[in-house]
């Protein structure tokens, strides 16, 4: 890959997109995130919502043949993941400020972008080189048995020494998570539930993670009407729920509701953290209260996921 067409590409390229981001970042310092450091302790620092949750050229597209460079190597990030993270900013704006004005459009673009969340995280991405080298073995034997001579067979490695195996699995996967977040299937199922906008109490504050969602299923459901709950904060002050609208027990006037709603809104941060977060952002530095030992919880589902780190490096500055 020549230099300029590094260039071309955008080097940082987010997994949780910026604008989600920004709603934690404090006007003078940005936002606290917190990981592992090398050592298994706490690391917390205070940074910029540009300088978390992102790798380098994660949706580039590389070339596959070493004389027929790409042109356009990030067309998935500026023609697909571009507008539709335009779409969800607008839209996560609506939601914390008037969800009324939703439109079917912004309510889509919202679910959407939620679905794109577990499609272009970089562990959905990520292309073992155990997987690369049977592909190259498999594919090579399939080629050199059609060989009739062995002139034929001494052109064929030629050409297959031009050919980047490991470039044309990093594609595909990017080609099948555009796919799957074009998918209409979970968005639908996500576009059926209610949307409740739920405001924390006050003196506390909603934590946002890598992963920021969290989902409820019913694992004795088949396909996405499993997904029978969930949610995720929009900023520190306000929790968006998806729930069914149709089941007695939903029913905003019911007490099961306003229970569970109450127990959201203020366990929310554990249930979060328990879900196995990799990293942790707060919009004030996490503290031990008289309810909730927060740091404490944040310290120890980190160590949970300290086996993740093998296989997902910590963001770099």
């Amino acid at each position: 890959m020549t230099r300029a067409t590094q260039n071309q590409r955008p080097r940082k390229q987010h997994y949780i997109p910026r604008f989600y981001l920004k709603g934690w970042a404090a006007d003078a310092g940005g936002l606290w995130r917190y990981n592992l450091n090398p050592v298994g302790g706490l690391d917390e620092k205070q940074v910029g919502p540009g300088a978390v949750a992102h790798r380098e050229y994660l949706y580039s597209v590389k070339s596959e043949v070493s004389y027929m460079p790409q042109t356009r190597p990030d067309q998935m990030e500026t023609d697909f993941l571009a507008p539709l993270d335009e779409k969800a900013a607008s839209a996560l704006r609506k939601l914390i400020t008037n969800p009324a004005e939703m439109s079917a459009e912004d309510r889509e673009a919202w679910a959407q972008f939620l679905h794109s969340l577990r499609e272009r995280h970089p562990n959905t991405l990520e292309v073992p080189t155990s997987e690369v080298e049977q592909y190259r073995t498999h594919a090579t034997q399939q080629l050199r048995a059609t060989c009739r001579d062995a002139d034929s067979l001494a052109r064929l490695d030629r050409t297959l020494e031009d050919i980047n195996f490991e470039a044309m699995m990093h594609n595909g996967r990017r080609t099948v998570m555009a796919r799957r977040i074009r998918d209409s299937a979970f968005v639908d199922r996500l576009l059926g539930l209610k949307w409740e906008i739920l405001d924390a109490h006050p003196g506390y504050e909603f934590i946002t993670g890598d992963p920021p969602a969290l989902l409820y299923r019913d694992t004795s459901i088949q396909g996405f009407e499993q997904v029978q709950m969930l949610s995720v904060p929009l900023n520190p002050s306000k929790l968006l729920l998806m729930h069914p609208s149709d089941a007695p027990h939903w029913s905003p006037e019911g007490s099961e509701f306003r229970t569970l709603c109450e127990t959201l809104v203020r366990f929310h941060n554990v249930v979060l953290l328990r879900n196995g977060c990799r990293t942790v952002f707060s919009h004030q530095r996490v503290a031990d209260g008289p309810v909730i030992r927060l740091r404490y919880a944040v310290e120890e589902s980190l160590r949970m996921r300290g086996s993740a780190r093998n296989t997902l490096e910590l963001d770099r500055e």
